[in-house]
């Protein structure tokens, strides 16, 4: 190679300190157009194990001890019967697939248990999500999870939002009216506009974004029913499914639909006439927003 290099006329420029940085930017170049060229295939697979890997590594004593405590606490009360909880989303293409966490609630009354309250406002209940995107279940940049009931009720106009796997920073969303509350139909066009375009470059300036809010200090979080409801409430609630649907996607997941309060007497109920209200069995079966 410095045989090559000589014969090139170019031996004294790499002695240069300009040099030795004008062939490692050269370098870092031709890296980054493979990345971004086979990005799609391969490297956001291969990035978001290799993150899932160091995530895993470095907060490896955190969950270990948690583990331990957490088995010691579930021997010594009997509050519930796993160390780790699982809830179910659609995945890429539609597929169930569980999401973990840490047991945080009792099994009889479903508060939360007193390891489990502190688990949860710390946000430690969430660690062992690092495993879901070490077996690639989730994506570091992708879509909004929904739960597989939601899952049902997504139509064709919208299911190529499927065609990514969820993520955990989600691709910014921006209201039909300015400064409106964000709906389900703004969620699914920016989700099936990133799921059009993505790329390498797409992924990393999100996360320049993230990072840029939290040096900030900045928060960004959805409002109005993408953050009050679940998307088979919403169309619940808009009218656009009957209680007798929802109810059925309920009953196809295994989910007790809720009881709907009676109307008393001589008049008409509202809660009859829109329905059931979420179950909280569903409403935690989907991901946070």
């Amino acid at each position: 190679m410095n045989g090559f290099l000589l014969a090139a006329g170019m031996g004294d420029f790499l002695t240069e300190w300009y040099g030795v940085l004008i062939f490692v930017l050269l370098d870092v170049l031709i890296a980054c157009i493979i990345v971004a060229v086979t990005y799609r295939v391969f490297f956001k697979y291969a990035l978001d194990f290799l993150c899932g890997l160091v995530a895993a590594a470095v907060t490896s004593p955190v969950w270990l001890t948690v583990t331990v405590l957490s088995y010691m606490h579930m021997i010594k009360t009997n509050e519930y019967k796993s160390v780790f909880a699982r809830r179910y989303i659609a995945g890429k293409n539609g597929r169930k697939i569980a999401l973990h966490a840490f047991t945080v609630r009792g099994d009889l009354d479903g508060e939360y248990t007193r390891l489990g309250e502190f688990l949860h406002r710390t946000g430690i209940e969430k660690l062992p999500a690092v495993f879901d995107l070490l077996t690639l279940r989730m994506s570091l940049v992708g879509v909004t999870p929904l739960s597989p009931v939601d899952e049902k009720f997504v139509g064709e106009e919208d299911y190529a939002r499927f065609s990514v796997r969820p993520g955990f920073v989600r691709p910014p969303v921006r209201t039909a009216a300015r400064g409106g509350e964000v709906t389900y139909e703004d969620l699914f066009r920016a989700e099936k506009e990133y799921a059009a375009k993505y790329g390498f470059f797409t992924d990393v300036g999100i996360l320049w974004g993230l990072f840029l809010r939290l040096i900030r200090g900045e928060k960004r979080k959805n409002t109005g029913e993408t953050s009050e409801m679940s998307y088979a409430a919403a169309l619940l609630a808009r009218g656009e499914i009957t209680a007798e649907d929802y109810a059925a996607a309920l009953a196809e997941e295994g989910i007790e639909p809720p009881a709907a309060e009676p109307a008393p007497a001589g008049e008409g109920s509202p809660a009859a006439e829109q329905g059931p209200e979420p179950s909280a069995t569903e409403e935690e079966s989907r991901a946070d927003e």
